[in-house]
């Protein structure tokens, strides 16, 4: 999507935006390249209008739109100022968002049908870059809780970044539907309105025309902006947004056979001005240059250009349509005169809207069967059993958008997408699953990080590798590490059984991990808990929101103290623990959750725990060694309207009438655990915790950066960790809470009982 010269607003944005095409055009080609001509199209040889009916009787009126991100919505007003005034469009062609316009109302929609449909669009979840975490399967959303980073690597044939921020699945599916009714016909010239778009080949670094082959792949290749989408695979080719070659294709509407050419351009930055005197200055005017060259050079094929102001836009907010169209409208008005020679009278215009009409396919399908490509030969039956529910019914698009998007929730897939296939005279599905390029296996990064003063940050750096069908089909070998405040390693192999959703997971673990001793509020001691052993669980997934397990493990454990008072037990000795747990995760978000519910339930009995040894042995303390323990969470968040969302949290574990040794003690205090006290300040063998907040976003959801969301947080606490009674501690945090892609990230502070308070940080889990 190419960006338009007036968005001023979003200048570090734009530079980043320009920085990723430039990377993309010098892989494509040097700057004399673009004086050349444009490849052949793809597909079959298609017919021309000219020479045709139509243009015998009047001159043959082509629409070119310009790329132009959000602002490519200005384009609707343009097509509406025609349509109230009688102006027909014979042919179409675009790039970018202008492709995309471009094609909508190819397909037979008017003006007001293309606003609708824009604007029922869920921009937010199409820019999200990632496979929204209701949509996860239940192992990924232990990822995304875990290791809550944004970017994953993949490790085939070395460690790889993602070909783009965003696959692209949800802008497909969007896509699909537009092109859907269409999936059989070949040649865009036998659309409602002949249509093409134009992109670009990352192998040859020539541009590609599209005016035959599937709708659904010139469409969604033209709104592939390097760097920002993943490109799309069609053959040898690697396509990419045509905007750095040929951002306002009147050429290829020269070669559709037009008589009069309508240009609609959104302009591009001016070079002058720009600074030269660092790295991005360079790159930044470097674009500038080469795609003002080919924009001003095909800007003079058109017989007049129509130039909407979309100053001020977000690249991304595609929410005001009105308010963008009407961009659109006015600026076609300034050229209302020479467009009106154009107008056709009453009968003419009802004759060129019924010929539209005639060519147009509505969105209707009774599928009897399904095509699956693409998918493993594991998962194709899962597949077809997930999507068996849409045959032999009218096929309900929102549903299968969900059940598709569940199927890239399960980590393998990034893109999967559908169209209408014929068999034998019998109309079923296409599924189209793209496995991602570069895994598996997968690596996630972590770092987790938290404190009350900067001085006193404890830091954890870590990964999470990810195997896949290491054991059989559908099983996982997972392995995480990590080294600071918790140093550890640890594996677990999950194998489902048959498929349903019973599954067994053996596990190994190996982990050192810092605990501190305080007393008023001062550290006064330091001392490890060492960890070392191994077991599993058996148990069945209900889906991506609910898991019951149960299991054992049987482990070596260490207590010893480390710095500071020598009067604390050193604990040695094997523990055993056999345990169940059920959890529901129905929240919207792994970091900060404004909508939705999670519950989890635990239960343990611990039938070993290790014995005090050395002096300590002389003055034992009385640890329980054979006992039980039970701990619930449940978290409800939910919008309030506008920015705001409310939250709460309600927490509490217990050891029942036993007192706990170290290593099965509850800990409390620090960032979100009673903020005003210090991490892990507070200790014993039970404890509660009850949170209730709001959050206010910085920005609407519609406008939200795709690198980040940012909130304006409030919560009170009130808890304790304790032995005997409790005496409840309660604080107030503020602060600034976000999402990024390193994960969650928090700054604020806390005001408690007794005149504590503090500033305190964290980054990477959250709540």
């Amino acid at each position: 999507m190419t960006i338009p010269a007036t968005f001023r607003d979003n200048e570090n944005v734009t530079r980043h935006w320009v920085i990723l095409a430039t990377i993309a055009t010098l892989l494509l080609t040097p700057l004399a390249a673009l004086g050349t001509e444009p490849s052949e199209p793809i597909g079959e040889p298609v017919e021309t209008a000219e020479g045709s009916e139509t243009s015998q009787a009047r001159p043959v009126i082509g629409l070119v739109l310009s790329g132009g991100a959000a602002g490519g919505l200005a384009h609707v007003g343009v097509i509406q100022w025609f349509e109230e005034h009688h102006v027909p469009i014979d042919l179409v062609a675009g790039t970018s968002s202008g492709g995309l316009v471009a094609g909508l109302y190819a397909t037979g929609a008017s003006a007001g049908e293309m606003s609708d449909v824009i604007s029922s669009i869920d921009w937010q979840l199409v820019f999200a870059g990632d496979t929204p975490y209701e949509h996860k399967s239940l192992r990924r959303k232990e990822d995304a809780r875990q290791t809550p980073t944004m970017m994953e690597f993949g490790l085939r044939d070395g460690v790889k970044l993602p070909l783009g921020l965003d696959a692209g699945h949800q802008v497909g599916l969007m896509i699909d539907r537009i092109a859907f009714p269409y999936s059989e016909l070949h040649s865009f010239d036998h659309l409602p309105t002949p249509f093409a778009c134009v992109a670009v080949d990352l192998e040859s670094g020539d541009e590609v025309v599209f005016r035959a082959g599937r709708l659904a792949e010139a469409l969604r290749a033209t709104m592939s902006f390097p760097g920002w989408f993943a490109p799309v695979h069609s053959g040898d080719r690697v396509l990419v947004d045509g905007g750095v070659l040929n951002n306002l294709p009147t050429d290829v509407m020269t070669e559709m056979g037009a008589d009069i050419i309508i240009a609609v351009d959104l302009g591009l930055p001016s070079s002058e001005g720009m600074p030269i005197d660092d790295i991005l200055g360079v790159l930044n005017r470097t674009v500038v240059v080469m795609m003002r060259h080919n924009t001003d050079r095909n800007a003079e094929l058109a017989d007049l250009v129509i130039a909407p102001d979309v100053s001020g836009l977000n690249v991304t907010d595609f929410s005001d349509v009105e308010g963008i169209a009407r961009l659109g409208y006015e600026a076609t008005i300034e050229l209302a005169e020479e467009l009106g020679r154009y107008s056709l009278d009453d009968s003419e215009w009802q004759e060129y809207l019924q010929g539209r009409a005639d060519q147009r396919r509505a969105f209707e399908a009774t599928p009897e069967f399904l095509e699956i490509s693409g998918a493993t030969e594991a998962d194709e039956p899962t597949i077809e059993a997930k999507l068996n529910r849409h045959l032999g019914v009218p096929l309900d698009p929102d549903g299968l958008d969900f059940d598709l998007t569940s199927i890239t929730g399960w980590g393998r897939y990034d893109v999967v997408g559908y169209g209408s296939g014929q068999r034998e005279g019998t109309e079923g599905l296409d599924i189209d699953v793209h496995e991602k390029t570069n895994g598996p296996p997968f690596m996630r990064t972590l770092l987790d990080m938290r404190g009350s003063e900067f001085r006193e940050a404890l830091v954890t750096f870590g990964a999470r590798f990810t195997f896949f069908d290491l054991a059989g089909s559908n099983s996982e070998w997972r392995i995480d590490a990590s080294y600071g405040e918790t140093t550890m390693a640890s594996t677990q192999l999950f194998m489902r059984l048959g498929r349903q959703g019973f599954f067994v997971a053996p596990r190994a673990i190996a982990l050192e991990q810092r605990r501190y001793e305080y007393v008023d509020g001062e550290r006064v001691a330091e001392y490890t808990l060492d960890r070392m052993g191994g077991g599993g669980d058996v148990g069945y997934v209900f889906g991506p929101r609910s898991e019951l397990r149960v299991g054992a493990d049987l482990e070596y454990q260490r207590s010893r103290p480390k710095i500071g008072d020598p009067s604390l037990p050193t604990v040695e000795g094997t523990a055993g623990t056999v345990s169940g747990q059920w959890i529901f995760d129905g929240a919207n978000s792994p970091l900060i959750p404004t909508r939705g519910v999670a519950l989890q339930a635990s239960a343990s009995w611990i039938f070993a725990t290790p014995d005090e040894v050395g002096d300590s042995a002389q003055r034992p303390i009385a640890f329980d060694d054979d006992f039980y323990q039970a701990m619930l969470y449940s978290m409800v968040a939910r919008p309030l309207g506008g920015r705001f969302s409310l939250f709460g949290s309600a927490e509490g574990g217990t050891s029942f009438n036993a007192t706990a040794s170290p290593q099965q003690q509850f800990q409390m205090g620090g960032p979100f655990r009673l903020g005003a006290l210090r991490v892990g300040e507070l200790r014993g063998s039970h404890y509660y915790l009850g949170r209730a907040g709001v959050l206010w976003a910085l920005a609407p959801e519609a406008q939200a950066s795709p690198l980040g969301k940012f909130y304006l947080t409030a919560f009170y606490e009130i808890g304790d960790a304790f032995e005997g009674k409790s005496s409840p501690y309660q604080d107030i945090t503020l602060g600034l809470t976000g999402e990024t892609l390193l994960g969650g990230v928090f700054v604020g502070g806390a005001v408690g009982e007794e005149g504590r308070h503090g500033f305190f940080f964290a980054v990477g889990r959250l709540f």
